[in-house]
């Protein structure tokens, strides 16, 4: 898995562009709200 605030600080610090902090953020949360109900409907989460 990519480190996600690693990439978002090197984006930031080579374009300064303050908005690749809150796309990757949405991105994160979506697959990780995606991953966590593939798992849920598998049984691994509660």
């Amino acid at each position: 898995m990519p480190n996600v605030d690693g990439a978002a600080g090197r984006i930031k610090a080579c374009w300064g562009f303050i908005e690749a902090d809150e796309s990757l953020g949405a991105w994160e949360e979506a697959h990780r709200t995606r991953i966590n109900k593939i798992l849920g409907e598998r049984g691994f989460v509660e």
